[in-house]
Formats: C-alpha cells, sequence, structure tokens
C-alpha cells in the first residue's frame, strides 16, 4: 500500500486498487489473461461513464477507509479504556498501602510519646540518686577512710 487512500500511481493517474474482504488484491477487469479492457461503443459515446466508474471506486475507497479509521478508533478507545482501568486498580491499591502506612505511623507515634515518658521518668530517677548521694557524701567520705585504715592496718601487722 503506498498511500493511505489504497491508490497506487498508474501511467501518470491514479488507478484504485480493489481489494477483497480477506485483504488480497482483486483482479483487474478484462480477463484472466490480464490484458485490458477496452471500453464498448455504449462507453465511448457517453462521456460520464469514466467518471461514474471511478465514482463508485473512490466510494468503496472511501468507505474502507472510513471503516478502518473506525476500527483504529475503536482500538484506540478499548486501549484507553484498559489503561484507564488499570490505573484505577494501582490508585486503590496505592490508596490501601497509605492507609496501612498510617496505622503504622500511629504506632511508631505512640512508642515514641511512651518513650518520652520513661525517658522523663529517669531523669527524675537520676536526680533523686544525685540528692541521696550529695547530701551523705560526708558519711561516704568517712566510711572510705576507715576503709583504707582498716587496709593499711591488717597490712602491716
Amino acid at each position: 500500500r503506498h498511500s493511505s487512500s489504497g491508490a497506487v500511481p498508474y501511467h501518470g493517474g491514479y488507478a484504485a486498487r480493489a481489494y477483497a474482504p480477506d485483504g488480497m488484491r482483486q483482479r483487474r477487469a478484462g480477463g484472466a489473461s490480464g490484458a485490458p479492457s477496452y471500453p464498448s461503443a455504449e462507453q465511448e459515446d457517453d462521456p460520464n461513464a469514466k467518471y461514474k466508474k471511478k465514482g463508485s471506486a473512490t466510494m468503496q475507497i472511501q468507505t474502507r477507509i472510513a471503516a478502518r479509521s473506525a476500527q483504529t478508533r475503536l482500538d484506540e478507545v478499548v486501549k484507553a479504556e484498559s489503561a484507564i482501568a488499570e490505573l484505577g486498580q494501582m490508585f486503590s491499591k496505592m490508596a490501601e498501602l497509605v492507609s496501612g502506612q498510617g496505622e503504622i505511623v500511629d504506632k511508631i507515634e505512640e512508642d515514641v510519646e511512651a518513650g518520652a515518658t520513661y525517658v522523663e521518668a529517669g531523669a527524675t530517677e537520676v536526680q533523686k540518686i544525685y540528692e541521696r548521694t550529695k547530701g551523705n557524701r560526708a558519711l561516704i567520705i568517712k566510711v572510705f577512710c576507715v576503709l583504707i585504715a582498716f587496709i593499711v592496718m591488717f597490712r602491716f601487722y
């Protein structure tokens, strides 16, 4: 096929190709030998006969082009419909994933809040221990000195 109209150059002009429904090219009129047919006497008298014949061939070509175009558009619409359906499925899966991740984020937030509470409780306990040891510092120094004295005494005796 040389052009979208199905016409090919033929001796300086364009001759319509005739195709059967199965897509095979049909033979031209003129017999099995392929010899060209010559116009009859009636056709020679009628100057519009040539154009009438071309008009029906042109009409057939235009009908085939329109049918192919309609089929192409139908195929494209079916492809677009399947792509839209696939896109809808992707969005549904994405919504499920986002929902699941939202639950995970909520759990993480609860765990962080609990961790912050534990850290604050630990800080207050450390502060209490520091206050206790600060008040008993003199006692700790006295006990340490007594231990050193015992070690020195037992060492020499």
